[in-house]
């Protein structure tokens, strides 16, 4: 039985491929043409439209983990993953996202944990962004005092549920261990506060927490 291929239907198959062709060049074209920036290269200034604030020494990944405070009753655990070329307004970037759990004297005041493997449209929705490394920008340098040049600290947001505020991640041991050093601070109502309002309080306390790695 021999099968027989009238010219109709080697022209489709010839238009097929052209179509895979010309869609292929395209997306090579595309990505050739998408700026990439070091996330430590960064200054500050506009993002340039469609720009990759990409990790490309992956700093990032010693900062992913499970990482826990405990002291005088308060148990305060981050957990932390790394996600590559997130979109963000009209860029894409390398960012660090998490979810927090905090207990006061065995009482669960948040728990965000069960979103730390959801793809949000908007990364902001994760209780935790760090997307900026500081490792010699002018910002560090009153921020975390005792960081040394081209030391890789992590800067990004944090949201208890209640209140956001800005978070300072830096690597450090506790008796031989990795450790993380995070800073909570400027924290900031979600609402505007009327005068004569009492001020809404942060479920977490800002300040320095000493958080070491879980297994």
């Amino acid at each position: 039985m021999y099968l027989i291929l009238y010219p109709v239907t080697i022209n489709k198959i010839i238009m097929r491929k052209i179509q895979f062709v010309l869609v292929l060049l395209l997306v090579i074209n595309c990505k050739a043409q998408t700026e990439i920036i070091g996330l430590k290269d960064r200054r500050g200034g506009e993002i340039p439209q469609g720009a990759y604030l990409q990790d490309i020494d992956n700093d990032m990944d010693s900062f992913v983990g499970i990482y826990e405070y405990n002291n005088n009753g308060i148990v305060f655990r981050i957990h932390l993953l790394k996600k590559t070329m997130v979109h963000v307004d009209n860029y894409f970037t390398d960012t660090l996202i998490g979810e927090i759990e905090y207990y006061e004297n065995n009482t669960q005041l948040v728990n965000t944990t069960s979103q730390l493997y959801t793809n949000f449209t908007n990364p902001y929705d994760h209780a935790i962004v760090n997307s900026e490394i500081l490792n010699n920008s002018p910002n560090i340098s009153f921020r975390c005092p005792e960081c040394v040049l081209n030391e890789i600290v992590i800067d990004g947001s944090i949201f208890d549920t209640r209140l956001g505020g800005d978070l300072l991640l830096r690597r450090i041991t506790v008796n031989g261990n990795p450790a993380l050093k995070i800073s909570i601070f400027t924290y900031a109502s979600s609402k505007k506060i009327q005068l004569g309002e009492p001020q809404t309080l942060p479920i977490i306390p800002g300040g320095d927490y000493i958080m070491v790695k879980l297994p």
